[in-house]
């Protein structure tokens, strides 16, 4: 029953896929969405690590970058990666014209933590600290749309949750996303009512599952979705995928 927030999205998008995923335990077929996420934030998370502790220049981002996240393993990987750059090559300048390039480096990369009480487990991509601010960074290779601000608060929120919990000396006070789909960083200050929001959430999510309520959702991303065609072929029933 422990949740996190893939977890809680995935019976969000279609309980039906949830189900398949984390009950019957079906492996879902590969989608090249899918790989080309988890190998992104592979690179992305070596390209931090690698990075030397004392940044001066762009030159020491574009030989680390070059370094771990090249060559590209496809055309939509270039893209993403290119537009990765660009997000951090822009918070460069900005941190260079406040002359606070010491904080460029995150204090934390691919932190997984589990709560206990809440029976919830994530794992955070990155964290900085600039003076007495802490910044939560998710990254996508979604793109960025406006007015689903709301949907992208429910998971930060539960990232600042997990975050707080074990590092109660640098709570969060800002959180944000970067879509390097169409390099937008996208960050504001955190929100309580989306944090009351995330409880409630999770709260309704466990008991939803707990009543078995896993009938599909027809909906468009349907076609991305690893299951598509054992789910659809036939209005397969749930039962009789078991």
């Amino acid at each position: 029953m422990r949740l996190s927030k893939s977890k809680i999205t995935s019976y969000e998008m279609c309980p039906r896929q949830y189900y398949l995923r984390n009950v019957a335990r079906i492996e879902p077929k590969e989608m090249a969405q899918l790989n080309l996420g988890k190998n992104l934030h592979e690179k992305y998370e070596n390209f931090f690590n690698a990075l030397p502790d004392k940044i001066e220049s762009r030159e020491q981002i574009t030989e680390t970058f070059e370094k771990v996240c090249l060559p590209e393993e496809s055309p939509d990987e270039k893209i993403h990666l290119i537009n990765f750059l660009s997000m951090n090559m822009n918070t460069f300048d900005d941190l260079k014209e406040k002359g606070s390039l010491e904080h460029f480096k995150p204090i934390a990369v691919e932190k997984k933590y589990y709560d206990e009480d809440l029976d919830f487990v994530g794992v955070i991509d990155a964290v900085f600290k600039l003076d007495d601010k802490v910044l939560i960074v998710d990254w996508k290779s979604s793109k960025y749309k406006e007015g689903k601000e709301t949907y992208y608060r429910f998971e930060l929120a539960a990232y600042k949750h997990l975050w707080d919990k074990f590092n109660p000396d640098l709570p969060a006070t800002h959180w944000g996303i970067g879509f390097s789909g169409n390099n937008v960083l996208w960050a504001e200050e955190v929100k309580s009512i989306s944090t009351k929001a995330m409880y409630k959430k999770m709260e309704r999510v466990r008991q939803d599952i707990l009543d078995k309520k896993f009938d599909k959702k027809d909906r468009s991303p349907c076609q991305w979705c690893g299951y598509f065609e054992l789910c659809w072929e036939g209005d397969t029933d749930v039962q009789s995928v078991v």
